[in-house]
């Protein structure tokens, strides 16, 4: 938009008209609402000046802009620091994110699962903080299904995925980390029998206590694009 500069603003001498178009095109109601209506030497100066911003109301240009995804903080009309609502990082330095993750791998040989902590998180009884460089998490618990005894080939199974995936659910819910969870994000990787075990474990009574926290499920699979060529698929016989 092209600022117009009327010809009569060029013979102001006064600091508090000059001030006054300084500020004309950061806040033109404002500067409007301290002119006056008519003036002896410059009442046609205010009338031009009046009308520009009249026309800039008319165009927009004096709409406020709204907040981005990205804006965590915004000046307030006071000059002080303020946090915007939702923002995930706060006024403070302070991660505010509260959401806990549970990340489950499961490929062809194994599953994993592993429960993460958000950002700087503080224990509400002993006051130590988890994660000392956000927004990294810090891991609460990591079991695959070799720590319940499946060797080798018995580990990759749908029964050997849901014993472990039911093994979390009450290690968690021993451990008291259900009662700390507001929010929970489930991220589901690889496409191996552990995928559908784990869901149905989530889904049934084995994670009541935590079904209702769910507010985010989402897919981590790696998909590959170009690079180098893979390995012959495995062909047996």
């Amino acid at each position: 938009m092209v600022k117009l500069i009327p010809p009569c603003l060029t013979r102001l001498h006064s600091y508090k008209k000059t001030a006054c178009f300084d500020n004309f095109f950061k806040n033109p109601s404002r500067c409007l609402k301290s002119m006056p209506d008519s003036s002896n030497n410059h009442s046609n100066g205010a009338q031009n000046l009046k009308a520009l911003g009249t026309l800039l109301n008319f165009a927009g240009g004096t709409k406020t802009r709204k907040p981005s995804l990205l804006d965590t903080n915004m000046i307030s009309s006071t000059g002080e620091l303020v946090e915007l609502p939702g923002a995930i990082l706060g006024k403070d330095g302070v991660f505010k994110e509260t959401s806990w993750q549970i990340h489950v791998y499961a490929h062809r040989h194994n599953v994993h699962i592993t429960v993460a902590r958000p950002p700087a998180w503080r224990h509400p009884v002993t006051g130590k903080v988890y994660g000392d460089n956000p927004p990294s998490r810090s891991v609460a618990l990591s079991l695959s299904a070799g720590r319940l005894g499946f060797k080798h080939s018995g580990r990759k199974h749908y029964d050997s995925a849901f014993q472990l995936a039911t093994y979390v659910m009450a290690r968690m819910q021993e451990s008291g980390i259900n009662s700390y969870i507001e929010k929970l994000e489930v991220y589901l990787r690889g496409f191996g029998a552990g995928r559908e075990a784990v869901t149905r474990v989530l889904l049934g009574m084995e994670g009541r206590h935590i079904r209702k926290k769910i507010v985010k499920v989402a897919d981590s699979t790696r998909l590959k694009f170009g690079g180098t060529r893979s390995a012959n698929p495995r062909r047996l016989g």
